[in-house]
């Protein structure tokens, strides 16, 4: 049971974030983006996406493609006999992040860009 928690929560973590994401539930400083009109937070969430979220995802996948699939490749278990005997699968949870993110920071950009469009 205690070993099935921490794959459910690999998955919480790597969907939730991405839902986060969408909910525009993660953390920022508001000190300037709340007082902006939705042309303005638009701009700002627009360069946040396309200058912080999608290259930063997209290394982190790049980085780690090897390290998970090596993993996959030789279905890596715990080396401790009462480890966990499913590590892939958790190291597979960083590119399921990875992807979520890039996916729903896709959906923000076009939501964003439409928003701009509406706006002009």
């Amino acid at each position: 049971l205690q070993e099935s928690v921490i794959y459910i929560n690999t998955l919480m973590v790597a969907v939730g974030a991405a839902y986060t994401l969408k909910q525009d539930g993660h953390v920022r400083v508001d000190v300037f983006y709340g007082r902006l009109s939705d042309r303005g937070k638009g701009i700002v969430n627009i360069l946040g996406t396309v200058i912080l979220l999608l290259p930063a995802m997209g290394y982190i996948a790049w980085v780690s493609w090897d390290y998970v699939s090596v993993s996959w490749q030789i279905r890596e278990r715990s080396a401790e006999n009462s480890g966990l005997p499913y590590v892939y699968l958790l190291k597979f949870g960083i590119l399921l992040l990875c992807g979520l993110l890039i996916l729903q920071g896709v959906a923000e950009l076009l939501r964003n860009i439409s928003i701009l469009r509406r706006d002009r």
